[in-house]
């Protein structure tokens, strides 16, 4: 699924809210996998998102987390009855559904890069080094 999702924000074509739901469902499979942990607790967990050393990079991924646990089509629909409408995935632009499946592969990697590593390996592919510059690039943006 991973690969599906890098290979989607790659393309020029339309981010549809169904690749949202599947870069949520890579989210909560590596936090049980990883921390045993849900999507909601993983999300509030602050010991595993102190071991990310770069701050600025924290922060900005402990505030995108809700974008994808919060949002119209989630387990969490209760929950987002009561924001504005915007927040729904729906009404995110093309740009802005890119930009959360790119923060999903870049959490990943700023946890456990090895374990992106091994997943994504293929001979001839290069979906490691992709997320590893969307990483290095959100960084020096980060801190510009």
């Amino acid at each position: 699924m991973i690969k599906k999702v890098i290979d989607i924000v790659q393309s020029n074509g339309d981010v549809s809210s169904e690749n949202i739901n599947t870069a949520r469902r890579i989210l909560e499979a590596f936090c049980f996998f990883n921390y045993k942990e849900g999507i909601n607790e993983f999300s509030r967990d602050k010991e595993v998102l102190s071991t990310i050393s770069e701050e600025n990079l924290k922060n900005y991924l402990e505030t995108q987390l809700y974008r994808v646990i919060l949002n119209n089509e989630s387990h969490y629909e209760e929950y987002i009855k009561a924001l504005p409408q915007e927040m729904g995935y729906d009404r995110f632009s093309n740009e802005e559904k890119r930009q959360v499946i790119k923060d999903v592969c870049i959490l990943i990697f700023s946890l456990n890069p090895i374990h992106l590593k091994k997943i994504l390996y293929e001979k001839d592919s290069d979906r490691f080094s992709i997320v590893e510059q969307w990483t290095n690039e959100l960084i020096k943006e980060l801190n510009s």
